[in-house]
């Protein structure tokens, strides 16, 4: 169900990737790079790449609770990691004419010195540079305990909240286009919710009290193990006490 309103979503006309001429995921890629092939490879990628993210955040799990690995030392090895990633990344893309690069970025840097605005030139340095490092060095190392500490289920289940709420601040400032437009948004927000209650279902946050669908969740187990104990204990008490009094009638 998933996997089908996700490839829908695709086909679809999305507005926030060009307002003018509204096209498909698809179409988008085919002008960028000339060919629809290169969809195949994205998709790959994509997968691969989550691929990557899960194995890496579960590892992350063994890692601090089996080889007791502080999170703050794997945190400082995902950014030894990611600063190479980073860079290959930029190049890449601004051989691909994408916009968001390094060199891009330090273009509008140098050109905001030559047109007088050195104010931001040391806005961007002083405050939006070292606000915007501390809040993602947060971000990760909230991640990271919460992997600790719970599972990392519920890190997807954070990503899939937040990419909800980013797709809706995204499309609020174009809600009065109307058709395919808006359709694009609600399937991709349907795909969200699902996926939101599925995870909600896993991590036995939502119950579902039907069709015998609680008897695996842990406090069900719990309790069935409370109840199994009670009646060994009992059955155990008994067999000591009768035990008992067949000593004394011997004796």
């Amino acid at each position: 169900m998933l996997y089908s309103l996700l490839l829908t979503a695709s086909i679809l006309p999305n507005s926030l990737l060009n307002k003018n001429n509204p096209e498909n995921a698809y179409k988008n890629i085919n002008d960028k790079l000339g060919s629809y092939f290169y969809c195949i490879l994205i998709i790959i990628l994509f997968v691969g790449l989550s691929f990557i993210y899960s194995y890496s955040r579960t590892y992350s799990k063994v890692l601090m609770q089996i080889n007791f690995v502080s999170p703050f030392q794997i945190i400082f090895i995902f950014g030894i990691a990611g600063l190479p990633i980073s860079i290959i990344t930029s190049i890449v893309s601004y051989y691909l004419a994408y916009d968001d690069n390094l060199f891009n970025y330090f273009s509008s840097m140098n050109k905001m010195m030559t047109e007088k605005e050195k104010y931001k030139f040391w806005l961007e340095i002083f405050c939006v540079y070292p606000l915007y490092s501390f809040t993602s060095f947060m971000e990760l190392t909230c991640e990271m305990l919460t992997i600790y500490y719970l599972n990392p289920f519920y890190v997807l289940m954070t990503n899939n909240l937040y990419y909800e709420i980013t797709e809706l601040i995204n499309f609020l400032p174009n809600a009065s286009n109307a058709g395919l437009k808006i359709a694009h948004f609600v399937v991709t927000e349907f795909s969200e919710i699902f996926a939101s209650l599925g995870y909600m279902v896993y991590l036995e946050i939502l119950e579902l009290n039907f069709c015998r669908l609680n008897d695996k969740l842990k406090c069900k187990l719990a309790e069935k193990g409370d109840i199994e104990f009670k009646k060994l204990t009992d059955r155990k008490t008994r067999q000591i006490y009768l035990d008992e009094n067949d000593d004394e009638s011997e004796k």
